[in-house]
Formats: structure tokens, sequence, C-alpha cells
């Protein structure tokens, strides 16, 4: 299901190029991390990226715990950042 939805949301043109194995770590795992590095590409993106910035840190939103973080860096194109409301 999860390559399937690799290509249904469109980030791999078939199933084919979606890579067979990959990755997978708990939010807690990744808090453990000195330094997170974060990109996201895409306007389908852009209400996730508000969410985890500007709403409250909930596990309904799993990204927004990086708020508490102290070193968190994300980079994001325009079309993902559309929606925030403090601007660019």
């Amino acid at each position: 299901p999860c390559r399937n939805q690799q290509v249904g949301e469109g980030w791999f043109p078939t199933f084919a190029d979606v890579p067979e194995i990959a990755i997978s770590m708990s939010v807690r795992q990744i808090l453990k991390a000195p330094c997170i590095v974060c990109t996201v590409p895409d306007e389908r993106k852009a209400e996730a990226v508000k969410n985890t910035l500007e709403g409250e840190v909930t596990n309904a939103v799993p990204a927004s715990i990086l708020q508490q973080h102290s070193n968190c860096h994300l980079y994001a194109d325009e079309p993902a950042v559309s929606l925030l409301s403090t601007g660019k």
C-alpha cells in the first residue's frame, strides 16, 4: 500500500519507479538526532506545513513535535509554505 500511495500522490510516475526498500523511524527516534533537516516540496504539503509550524503540538500532527527540537531546520519551496500566516 505504501508504494501505491507514492504513485497515487504523484511522487513517482509508475509503481516500478518506487523504491522497494525504505527507512522508517519513530518520532521518538527522530527526536534523538542532534540536528534534524526537513525538506518539504509541493503545494500538496502546504496544509501539513501550516499545521506543523503554526498549530499546537499534538499527536494528530506528528511533525508538530519538531517545534520542541532545539536544532531543526525546515527547507520548503514556495508552494509548500503558501498557507503560512506568518509569511514566507
